[in-house]
C-alpha cells in the first residue's frame, strides 16, 4: 500500500516538473509580462512590478497628450506629419487649419456645431488624413458642420466623458462604436496584458449613484507606488482579476501555479462583451445610458453608430447571423438609439478587402469613411438636423 501511495506521489511530482520545465522553455518575458508561447493573449498572473514608468513631462510624441480627465488626449497645436494634426482645442483637424491656427493667434475655432463625432481612432480616422475621416465626408455631404472628438484608443467611457468636457453645442451627437470599446471602458489600464501602462478613468455604478474613479489619472511614480502595494491598492482593486493578476505570493514562483491562477482570467476575457449578457455589458450599457443622459442636457440626441470591422467581418464570415444582435435588442430595450449598416460594409469587405481595411492595417479607408459618411447622409435624422 504505502509503496503505491509513493508511486502516486512521484508521478506527480515528476509530471509536476516536467510541467514546470515546459512551461519556463515556452514562455518568454516582456516587460513586467510573462506569455506562454510567445502569445500576448496567454498572459500569466501575477505581472511583475515594471522596472520603467513612463514619465508624462517628457513626451517625444508631438500629437498625444496625458489628460488627467480622460487619461490621454491631443496636444493644443499637436502633429504627428504626415496625418494628424490638432488646433488649439487639442481637437483633431486639416493641415491648412492647423497652419493658419499656428501662424494666427488670435485665431478662434466655430463652437456651434450640427453634429457633434465621438469614439475612438475609427471615428478620429486612424491611418487617413482628416479631409479622409468619416466625420469630414459627413460634412461634406450634408453641407453642415461637423466636430471630430474622436480619439485614438478610447473606450466608449472615455468618449463619454471627453465630450461631457467639451459640451459642445449640436443637434445630434453620432458615438462611432466597435466592438472593442467595450473591454477598454471595463478597465483602467490600456492595454493591460500586454505590456501598456497608460491608465484612464474609470465609471462605478451604485444605485442611481454615478461616479467616475481614478481622475486624475494614474501616472509615474504613484502607478509605481500601486504595483510595489498590489495587495492594499483600491486602483488594482477595480480591476477584473484582482488580486490574482496583481498580487504575487510564494507559490507563484512555480508556473504551473501561475497557469492555474490565470485560466479563470483567460476564460472571461475571451467572451466578447458584445455577444456576452452579463455584468461587464450591463454596466457598459449603464455608460452608454449616462451618455444619452448628457446628450439630452445639451438639447441634443445620441445616436449610437455601429462600424464594422475585422472582429465583426469575422464574425458575419461564419454565417451566424448578426453579430450585434444582442446590443441591438439591449439598445432598443434601453431606448438608445442606433443605426446599422447592417451587412453593407462586410459585403464590400469580402469582394475587396482592401477597399475597406488599409492593407497591411487595421482601420478604415478613405473608400469605407465615404461610404460610411454618405450612408449616414441618407438616414431621416441626419436630413431634419441638417435643414437649415
Amino acid at each position: 500500500m504505502k509503496s503505491k501511495i509513493f508511486y502516486a506521489l512521484f508521478l506527480i511530482v515528476v509530471t509536476f516538473i516536467l510541467l514546470e520545465v515546459t512551461l519556463r522553455l515556452t514562455s518568454t518575458q516582456k516587460g513586467h509580462v510573462t506569455y506562454l508561447f510567445g502569445k500576448k493573449s496567454y498572459y500569466l498572473a501575477p505581472l511583475d512590478v515594471p522596472e520603467e514608468f513612463p514619465d508624462i513631462n517628457q513626451q517625444t510624441d508631438g500629437y498625444g497628450i496625458y489628460d488627467a480627465d480622460v487619461g490621454w488626449s491631443y496636444k493644443s497645436w499637436g502633429s504627428a506629419v504626415p496625418l494628424y494634426y490638432a488646433n488649439r482645442e487639442g481637437i483633431r483637424c486639416s493641415k491648412d487649419d492647423y497652419e493658419r491656427g499656428v501662424a494666427d493667434s488670435t485665431l478662434r475655432d466655430t463652437t456651434a456645431y450640427t453634429i457633434t463625432c465621438i469614439g475612438d481612432s475609427f471615428t478620429h480616422g486612424d491611418e487617413v488624413l482628416f479631409e479622409q475621416a468619416w466625420p469630414y465626408y459627413l460634412e461634406q455631404e450634408t453641407k453642415a458642420p461637423v466636430l471630430n472628438l474622436g480619439v485614438g484608443g478610447y473606450g466608449i467611457d472615455q468618449a463619454t466623458l471627453r465630450y461631457i468636457k467639451f459640451s459642445p453645442k449640436s443637434k445630434i451627437v453620432l458615438l462611432g462604436l466597435i466592438t472593442g470599446d467595450f473591454e477598454r471602458a471595463c478597465t483602467q489600464i490600456y492595454g493591460l496584458s500586454g505590456g501598456g501602462l497608460k491608465t484612464k478613468p474609470i465609471f462605478e455604478f451604485t444605485g442611481d449613484s454615478v461616479t467616475v474613479k481614478n481622475i486624475p489619472a494614474l501616472h509615474g511614480n504613484a502607478l509605481k507606488s500601486e504595483f510595489q502595494n498590489p495587495g492594499h491598492s483600491a486602483f488594482f482593486a477595480r480591476e477584473a482579476g484582482y488580486p490574482a493578476l496583481f498580487v504575487k505570493r510564494w507559490p507563484d514562483h512555480f508556473y504551473v501555479i501561475r497557469v492555474l491562477k490565470t485560466l479563470s482570467i483567460w476564460r472571461n476575457a475571451r467572451k466578447p462583451i458584445y455577444k456576452t449578457d452579463d455584468s461587464r455589458l450591463t454596466y457598459c450599457l449603464n455608460i452608454l445610458s449616462y451618455l444619452n443622459d448628457k446628450v439630452k442636457e445639451n438639447d441634443a440626441e445620441l445616436y449610437i453608430v455601429l462600424l464594422d470591422n475585422l472582429n465583426t467581418f469575422e464574425d458575419w464570415k461564419k454565417g451566424e447571423g448578426d453579430p450585434w444582435a444582442l446590443l441591438k435588442n439591449k439598445f432598443e430595450e434601453r431606448k438608445l438609439r442606433y443605426v446599422s449598416m447592417d451587412r453593407l460594409m462586410f459585403d464590400q469587405y469580402q469582394q475587396t478587402p482592401d477597399s475597406i481595411i488599409n492593407k497591411g492595417m487595421v482601420h478604415y479607408t478613405p473608400h469605407a469613411n465615404l461610404l460610411v459618411a454618405r450612408w449616414l447622409s441618407e438616414k431621416e435624422f441626419v436630413k431634419q438636423a441638417t435643414l437649415n
